[in-house]
């Protein structure tokens, strides 16, 4: 880990880019099934919006004390 306390959190700033993204694009699958199933099979991605859930809300909260 890096001594340097910005250091840090620029590293737990691009962790938080990460799993924001990963949560919201996770998000659009909690769908009915067949449609789920459907974007699945056709590897094309969900259309647009894209909301983030609590965990993104969590992470961004402790990222925040940190700072």
């Amino acid at each position: 880990m890096p001594p340097n306390h910005d250091e840090r959190l620029l590293r737990a700033l691009l962790s938080l880019e990460g799993l924001s993204v990963g949560d919201a694009f996770g998000e659009q699958f909690f769908l009915d099934g067949i449609r789920e199933e459907e974007l699945i099979d056709a590897r094309s991605l969900p259309s647009t919006p894209w909301y983030f859930t609590d965990d993104t809300q969590m992470a961004l909260s402790i990222y925040s004390i940190l700072r």
